[in-house]
Formats: C-alpha cells, structure tokens, sequence
C-alpha cells in the first residue's frame, strides 16, 4: 500500500466516508490540503505520517471503552 492509499483507508477508518473534513480539523490543516493529499496533487506532508498514529491509537482506545460497554449489557440482558 502506498503512502496515499494508506492517507486515505485511515482516514476513512478514522472518520468515515466523508473523512476530509474531519481528517482537516484532527491535523489542523485546511480542508482543502487534506482534499489535495486525497486527491494526489499534492504530495503529503512527511509530519502527517508522524501524527496518524496518535489519531488511530485515541480513536481505538475509544472504540475499546464503547466495546467493553456494549459486552457488558449484551451479557447482562440475556
């Protein structure tokens, strides 16, 4: 996978299918590099790479919280 192809999958794993926007705010960039990343006009910033990280781990320690909460009344309401 490229760096592009990689940009975009987390991006949309991040925020969805209209992650743009929000991928703009997470890096506080304008919507409009993150839409010339995505579209390859413009080749990525090395930082951004730096930053991903940091989003994947937040958003999937939330993910974790919300699993253990949803396991726990799943078992307790059977």
């Amino acid at each position: 996978m490229n760096d592009l192809n990689l940009f975009c999958t987390c991006g949309e794993a991040l925020f969805g299918p209209q992650w743009q926007s929000e991928m703009a705010r997470a890096l506080d960039v304008n919507i409009r590099t993150v839409q010339r990343w995505a579209s390859g006009n413009n080749d990525l910033s090395p930082w951004v790479f730096e930053k991903l990280p940091a989003l994947l781990n937040e958003r999937q320690a939330k993910l974790a919280k919300l699993n253990k909460l949803v396991q726990g009344r799943t078992s307790t309401s059977e």
